[in-house]
């Protein structure tokens, strides 16, 4: 019988009204209606999201191309702005990017 070593748990500060919420798109594209919607309701919950105007790129099935899913994803890592990060869709085809 193996012993799991203990992991600690890092736990980020809780969202408050007011915070940016990243949204990105590593995934397929989405439905620009949806999207929309999604963006509302996180407004109407006080946070304020936050996306690069190339989320809505499209090629086949994807959010545009991998390099700019990748830049993507990068870029709102390193806003020191950005207090949570969500996904428009996943995570099918994303992991090959993290």
């Amino acid at each position: 019988m193996s012993v799991r070593p203990q992991v600690e748990r890092i736990k980020p500060p809780a969202l408050r009204a007011g915070d940016n919420i990243g949204i990105v798109a590593p995934a397929s594209y989405f439905s620009r209606q949806d999207f929309e919607a999604g963006c509302a309701a996180l407004q109407q919950m006080g946070y304020n999201p936050v996306f690069d105007p190339s989320i809505f790129e499209r090629e086949l099935y994807f959010a545009g191309s991998v390099d700019r899913r990748v830049r993507e994803l990068e870029a709102m890592f390193l806003r020191d702005d950005v207090r949570a990060i969500l996904c428009a869709r996943g995570p099918s085809e994303s992991i090959h990017r993290v």
